[in-house]
């Protein structure tokens, strides 16, 4: 079975869980959720038809990062989505682009939040997968938050701006 005929079959699947089960309070349920979304999100995007339903998840799976789930399954399920859209050349919308920025950049800034080292390169990775897609937009949102008084904040941009030159960015 080939990914596009896959696609029309994961589809009903997707849309149920997305349409009925992304409310619930139960955290294990949650953290199935997350697990799944990635790959069938990643699927989907496989074809132009569903990418809007795939893009339109996007803000709950970055609301997660304020939940009592596990943010590393988080982070893996939002790579996983920005890794085929980087293969296939899918513009993420802008607002969804900007939206994911501040989210991975306020996790890495955080300074209440003790990053595994597992999550904090999942965090890098997925900036640099954003990079590489569309690096103007990167770089533009990476400056605006040079202009932030915070330390924090300046210093966890430059460390960015580092390994992003530093990456292999092919």
């Amino acid at each position: 079975m080939g990914k596009s005929q896959f696609c029309d079959e994961i589809l009903p699947l997707y849309r149920h869980v997305t349409s009925k089960w992304t409310t619930c309070e139960d955290l294990e349920l949650k953290q199935a959720i997350i697990l799944a979304l990635g790959p069938m999100m990643s699927l989907l995007l496989h074809k132009e038809e569903h990418q809007d339903k795939v893009f339109e998840q996007i803000p709950w799976l970055l609301e997660q990062y304020k939940e009592d789930v596990n943010v590393f399954h988080v982070t893996k399920s939002l790579r996983q989505l920005l890794e085929v859209s980087g293969e296939y050349k899918i513009l993420l919308p802008k607002g969804k682009f900007q939206a994911i920025c501040s989210a991975l950049h306020d996790r890495i800034c955080s300074p209440t939040q003790q990053l595994i080292m597992e999550n904090q390169m999942e965090l890098c990775y997925c900036i640099l997968l954003l990079a590489r897609s569309s690096p103007d937009d990167l770089i533009a949102f990476l400056h605006s938050q040079l202009k932030i008084k915070n330390e924090t904040v300046r210093v966890a941009s430059l460390n960015l701006l580092t390994a992003i030159i530093g990456a292999d960015c092919k």
